[in-house]
């Protein structure tokens, strides 16, 4: 790629009306629109169904008159939790301009331009960030763009700091195969059979009485709201982590206007007419991208979680709008690895000014990291720590009040 202008990031004008249009433009000749993580770069989508354009910021690198590098964040009060386990001694206040994903370029952008375009942005914006306020990239590719930047900018950047929020992690992705046989094949003979096995015993087990119901247009959304929230609430990430699906007017209107739009596709297992398990989530352009899951723990020995994602795996096969791709969400689980067919290495970062505010926050959050990690390989070592997960989800898997 020769160079042909001058080569700038700026920031789009998205706050009034008319300007607003003139951005979108510009953001439509560089976003992408299918493939994995599409949805993270709509602008559309990041504002709502309340048209919070307050709260989105794009930045886009152009080339002369061509827009070449695009990037949007939403900005959303979050403070950096300093944890104990499950115990927060400090909750220091942080606006997060937050994006999924990484930096996105043209194809016309060779990778050592990407590298070195990254590095531009980092020094456009960062500067100008308030004294609570920092960059957040939740799935940041390891071997992506700006990691690649953060990477070589550590030895020479003293403008800002980097904290990574836990351990790197393998984002779990399907690739879907022509068939479903083809799929079923790449899951290994074990897996298969487990899989085959569970379902039998369900069906067995309820008297043939188990369906699943796909939920898409604006009409169901009320009972899929209703029934995947009377799910989760018996879940131990409703009553321990404050986690989970909660059923609000101020949700369920985000979902009709996601359905009007044609995105929305979630999945509720009923067993004897009991809804048992839930799939949140949705399709946008050729990628189905799960967002949110749980089952009853009374049925947890009839794997109807993991019956579910098969079911749900079978009906995107065959549908009108088979998609390319499914993302199942940042962050590593089993369940994800047992159905995903390829991954790659994520990591959750925050970029902040190098002040020394931040860099005494990114010194107290390491070291109480530190300090809970250790403490849970104490524990693991004298093998209690199985014991102790297994009660405490135990005793928190109860309907809330």
């Amino acid at each position: 790629m020769e160079s042909t202008g001058l080569l700038q990031w700026s920031k789009l004008d998205l706050a009034e009306q008319q300007e607003r249009r003139k951005a979108l433009t510009v953001a439509d000749e560089i976003m992408p629109t299918e493939g994995i993580g599409a949805r993270h770069y709509s602008l559309e989508w990041k504002a709502g169904h309340v048209g919070d354009w307050q709260s989105v910021h794009a930045y886009v690198l152009r080339e002369g008159n061509t827009a070449i590098g695009f990037v949007p964040f939403l900005r959303r009060e979050r403070p950096l939790k300093l944890t104990f386990g499950e115990f927060t001694i400090a909750a220091p206040r942080l606006a997060r301009f937050w994006m999924t994903g990484d930096l996105h370029f043209a194809p016309s952008v060779p990778p050592e331009r990407s590298i070195e375009f990254a590095s531009m942005f980092l020094d456009a914006v960062v500067p100008n960030l308030g004294r609570h306020e920092a960059l957040f990239f939740e799935g940041l590719p390891e071997q992506g763009h700006l990691h690649a930047a953060l990477r070589q900018d550590r030895a020479r950047n003293e403008a800002y700091t980097v904290l990574q929020l836990g351990d790197t992690y393998e984002h779990q992705f399907i690739k879907f195969p022509p068939s479903l046989d083809e799929y079923m094949l790449q899951l290994g003979s074990r897996s298969r059979q487990s899989l085959r096995n569970s379902t039998r015993r369900l069906e067995k087990e309820m008297d043939g009485a188990v369906r699943v119901e796909c939920f898409e247009q604006p009409e169901s959304v009320s009972r899929f709201a209703a029934d995947a929230s009377a799910i989760s609430r018996k879940t131990y990430q409703w009553n321990l982590l404050d986690l989970g699906f909660r059923d609000s007017e101020g949700l369920r209107t985000r979902l009709r206007w996601v359905s009007e739009h044609g995105w929305f596709r979630s999945y509720i297992m009923y067993c004897r007419d009991v809804p048992v398990a839930f799939m949140w989530g949705h399709q946008f352009g050729d990628c189905y991208y799960i967002d949110d899951g749980g089952y009853d723990p009374d049925y947890a020995k009839l794997s109807v979680g993991s019956v579910l994602q098969l079911k749900l795996i079978e009906h995107l096969f065959a549908g009108t709008k088979r998609p390319r791709f499914l993302d199942f969400s940042t962050g590593f689980g089993t369940h994800k690895g047992r159905f995903g067919n390829f991954s790659r290495r994520e990591l959750n970062v925050l970029i902040l000014p190098a002040t020394l505010r931040n860099r005494l926050l990114k010194l107290g959050y390491v070291g109480t990291d530190s300090l809970s990690k250790g403490t849970v390989r104490l524990i693991d070592r004298i093998g209690l720590k199985a014991k102790i997960k297994r009660l405490i989800r135990r005793s928190s898997a109860q309907p809330a009040d």
